[in-house]
């Protein structure tokens, strides 16, 4: 099928680039009317919804068993429990016995308002998730209705839906799908995930792809920037084609750097750590042989707000990070959102990332800073000289003074509870509030460690909104003022022989990680996908190169000069 090139963008969530055909995926739409049933017919109908159950959880089982991915294996042992969940199973067959509802109907009722509630969440990752919970009831709808699963796809196309659960997604792999392209969902939905972890190219949130797009219609995809070309020339195909083989020898030399030693041209060595969220990114990470966690965000553990009161669920998720690393260092940075993620107070700021966020939130709500110190230090005590506690958006002494009390009163409880704990759990601070870096000494001189923020950094120091487009060509971390405040920042931690690290996204960027390096700092925080890219240039220059860029960098005076500045350095 030809037609008129038409080029599309969502957001790149696995890499990779690809030509192929298109198969538009949809979704069976289940129209289940309110129905009543008789008295005699409840057995019945409980069978039909029991028999639902094991049908969908021999079939969750059967694709845990044959994958090869321990991330897709995680997530499909989430669904498992999700399927076998005592509390949903006794809603429905309550519905069932109680109001007389149908199988059908009792298992709409029962997911609607909880699908409802997580799709009207303003937390983005519990939109992503209502995926999933919506995926187990159309599943158990279509075995109680005895509809098949079967797509009807041809192998070796480009799967275009408007969105994908992570059984759909292993589903489709039986089918040798080339990529994924999803309207809906974000980079850190599980479709996503297994998408990255099956090697799989995916663009995601491209809101309009199911509707501009047609089955058998070709397509070339970038999964690295995001774009899509519908009915591509032969001009952009030959382009894709040059891509294909260019990435098919980049992913050969990264993956001959990963094995290299992590040390400069002329043997000075430098960390490269990971930024993660979730348990499912570990086995990347590993992968990429990461030198431990520079930043753990432990944000998610909120998606449902009960979860982050639940202390026996944090320090579960904090043991599987803990298992998953081996004898690696992490850095567990403490919540950071804003009241309105965690709180039904209907409290509503201006400007949230100028308002109660961070640490400001926590002191404010002792105890829940009282919990998640108490969740993280026991589990310290089960894997000592190996947990760092990171507090976000400091901005007074005074702040980090409490924190560090409240840290040593908890030490203190648990041990006179007789639990085992870590007295030397190393303490640091996000420095991403301007005040913090420009009095750094004071800092440096009351904690262990400093991990330098630089999103929100940037955005405070050009006082611009990161998130606002009308702004957006501002907001750029490569500003010289930026570059100021880091030297300043490495400078004292040098002084004061503390351990200074990065985790923003500027040191994903390689020659911005080389520059710090040529500024005392050598150890840096990223996204895993960035990890061999950055020590792939790390390890191809000399210390005094780095060290002569960033005496450059300090010398200018615009975006602009920098940006000229790190390409002739990188094309050297």
């Amino acid at each position: 099928m030809s037609g008129t090139e038409i080029e599309l963008e969502g957001a790149p969530a696995s890499s990779g680039s690809v030509i192929g055909e298109a198969f538009v995926y949809k979704k069976k739409e289940f129209d289940i009317q309110s129905s009543t049933i008789k008295k005699g017919e409840v057995l019945d109908h409980i069978n039909q919804f029991k028999k639902a159950r094991i049908q969908m959880e021999s079939e969750l089982q059967e694709m845990q068993n044959g994958s090869h991915s321990n991330e897709a294996t995680d997530i499909i042992e989430a669904q498992i429990e999700m399927v076998n969940d005592p509390v949903l199973a006794d809603q429905i067959e309550k519905l069932i016995k109680e109001e007389l509802y149908s199988a059908e109907f009792a298992i709409q009722r029962a997911f609607e308002d909880y699908i409802r509630l997580m799709k009207n969440s303003d937390n983005p990752l519990a939109r992503e998730r209502s995926i999933d919970i919506s995926d187990i009831r159309d599943r158990l709808l279509e075995y109680i209705n005895k509809e098949s699963d079967s797509p009807g796809i041809e192998t070796g196309c480009i799967v275009v839906a408007q969105d994908l659960s992570p059984r759909e997604v292993i589903s489709l792999t039986n089918y040798n799908i080339e990529g994924i392209i999803m309207d809906r969902g974000g980079v850190t939905s599980h479709a996503a995930i297994i998408a990255r972890s099956l090697g799989i190219p995916a663009i995601v949130g491209t809101k309009t792809a199911t509707e501009s797009i047609t089955s058998e219609s070709r397509i070339a995809m970038n999964g690295d920037t995001g774009e899509i070309f519908v009915h591509p020339t032969q001009t952009r195909i030959k382009d894709f084609e040059v891509t294909i083989e260019e990435n098919r020898r980049r992913d050969k030399k990264l993956s001959e750097v990963i094995n290299k030693k992590s040390e400069t041209s002329d043997g000075h060595p430098f960390i490269l750590r990971a930024n993660i969220e979730f348990p499912e990114e570990l086995e990347h990470l590993r992968a990429l042989k990461a030198s431990g966690i520079g930043l753990l965000r432990t944000e998610s553990i909120y998606m449902e707000k009960e979860h982050f009161e639940d202390i026996a669920m944090q320090k579960e998720f904090y043991r599987t990070i803990m298992k998953e690393t081996g004898s690696d260092p992490v850095i567990m940075r403490l919540f950071d959102a804003g009241g309105d993620k965690l709180f039904d107070d209907n409290k509503k700021e201006q400007n949230p990332f100028l308002g109660w966020r961070g640490i400001r939130l926590l002191l404010d709500n002792r105890k829940l800073l009282r919990e998640q110190l108490e969740a993280i230090l026991t589990i310290a005590g089960e894997f000592p000289g190996r947990i760092k506690i990171l507090v976000p958006m400091v901005t007074v002494l005074e702040e980090l003074t409490e924190v560090k009390e409240e840290i040593r009163s908890v030490q203190e409880r648990l041990q006179s509870e007789g639990k085992d704990i870590d007295r030397e759990v190393p303490v640091g601070i996000m420095v991403e509030v301007p005040s913090v870096a420009l009095k750094i000494d004071k800092f440096t001189e009351m904690v262990d460690f400093v991990s330098i923020g630089t999103n929100d950094l940037t955005q405070y120091v050009l006082a611009v909104d990161r998130g606002n487009e009308l702004i957006a060509d501002i907001y750029n971390q490569r500003h010289p003022a930026v570059w100021e405040l880091i030297a300043k920042v490495a400078d004292s931690a040098v002084r004061y022989n503390k351990q200074v690290t990065v985790c923003g996204e500027l040191a994903s960027d390689p020659v911005s990680a080389a520059c710090m390096l040529g500024m005392g700092i050598n150890d840096l925080s990223m996204a895993p996908g960035k990890l061999a890219g950055v020590k792939h240039l790390l390890i191809d220059r000399s210390l005094d190169e780095m060290k002569q860029l960033a005496e450059k960098v300090l010398d200018c005076g615009t975006t602009q000069e920098v940006n000229n500045l790190f390409k002739s350095w990188s094309e050297r």
